[in-house]
């Protein structure tokens, strides 16, 4: 009990240090008075034992054989070293204060910016901090976060495939990118077609190597984006546009009519914004591919196929696109099917006959009344 006791001070005292040390330059007196009465507490718990390990999942702490978990404190402690791919800590006797100071001003780092540098791990190395050792979790299994934590993440891990030429690390960065492309906003997409910015990096790599994957993974963000509905008329769309130039034209036209076929929320907005991912040249293009898939299914298609296809080319915004497919609907008036429409069927047309000698001898009886 004594030790719970003198675990859980620790954990306060470090928190109240991380959370100084990010608001106050590291020579301010409070930083420093929470500095000495963390090593201060760290002595007093190497006086039992030479090693202090700590072992972190993303919401518990786990010291010897205690778990410290459901309470704020250490939900907020295990999250800070999670994400900074620490596992498990271990502070050795005779550790000193400057070493102390060094790991916390490492720990008060952004994830981004620390991960970045290699790792905490790489960091104590080159420093030659050798009172403090981590072991850090593979990328592998921090992809299993969400939102923000797996943005970087991936990030991090395609930074890591492309130096180390990893094929394993390479498949989990591909495996990855479509919930990572669902999670970015348009401005952030942008941001990372840039020259050094991730999807370009992974892009170009699959533009050398690997072009059958090119083009899945682009199929996959321009249907994210097209689900997204986010792009707006003063939005910017250069990067996105020269990925596109790359990209096979029947791939782009198929990924926007599989949107269409699987998504029952594809309206005028969804093929306006496919619209403008595009610089005309290219559009053009696109067009004529998608116009002879469209023809084609027209052939195989009922009536309801050509009122849906009327109602996302009226209600696009893109005067160029609409103009052209309206030459589309005038061919696909001729292919339509109505054979699925006409076909007998015996047991409702006797059900309906029923129904209409049941009004004609209604309409009898009123005459007579």
């Amino acid at each position: 009990m004594e030790s719970y006791r003198a675990f859980n001070d620790f954990f306060k005292i470090l928190k109240v240090t991380i959370k100084n040390s990010s608001i106050y330059n590291q020579e301010h007196p409070a930083y420093l008075e929470s500095l000495k009465e963390l090593k201060n507490n760290l002595d007093d718990l190497f006086q039992d034992t030479e090693n202090i390990k700590m072992s972190f999942s993303p919401n518990s702490i786990f010291v010897k054989d205690v778990v410290y978990e459901k309470e704020k404190l250490y939900i907020e402690l295990a999250n800070i070293f999670h994400k900074r791919k620490i596992k498990t800590i271990i502070f050795k006797n005779t550790l000193t204060e400057s070493e102390l100071k060094y790991f916390i001003s490492k720990l008060c780092l952004p994830p981004r910016d620390l991960i970045k540098e290699g790792g905490l791990r790489l960091s104590l190395e080159i420093n030659k901090i050798q009172k403090i050792s981590v072991e850090e979790l593979d990328y592998s299994q921090l992809l299993k976060g969400q939102g923000e934590e797996i943005k970087d993440v991936w990030g991090f891990l395609l930074q890591e495939a492309m130096v180390d030429k990893n094929k394993k690390k390479i498949e989990e960065v591909m495996a990855n990118f479509e919930q990572v492309a669902d999670d970015l906003d348009i401005d952030e997409i942008e941001e990372s077609l840039g020259s050094d910015g991730n999807f370009s990096i992974f892009f170009n790599y699959l533009k050398g190597s690997r072009s059958e994957d090119l083009q899945k993974c682009t199929k996959v963000l321009i249907k994210s984006l097209i689900r997204s509905k986010k792009i707006t008329e003063d939005i910017r769309l250069e990067n996105l546009k020269k990925l596109l130039m790359d990209v096979n034209d029947d791939d782009i036209a198929s990924s926007f009519w599989e949107e269409v076929i699987a998504d029952d929320n594809f309206d005028p907005l969804s093929f306006s914004i496919f619209s403008r991912l595009m610089e005309k040249k290219k559009k053009d293009a696109v067009e004529k591919s998608l116009t002879n898939i469209i023809e084609a299914q027209a052939r195989k298609r009922g009536p309801e196929f050509k009122v849906k296809i009327k109602e996302l080319f009226s209600g696009s915004t893109t005067p160029v696109m609409s103009s052209v497919y309206l030459k589309t609907l005038k061919s696909i008036d001729e292919k339509v099917s109505y054979k699925g429409n006409l076909e007998f069927d015996q047991q409702h047309l006797q059900k309906n006959f029923w129904y209409l000698l049941l009004n004609m001898f209604a309409m009898q009886i009123d005459r007579k009344i």
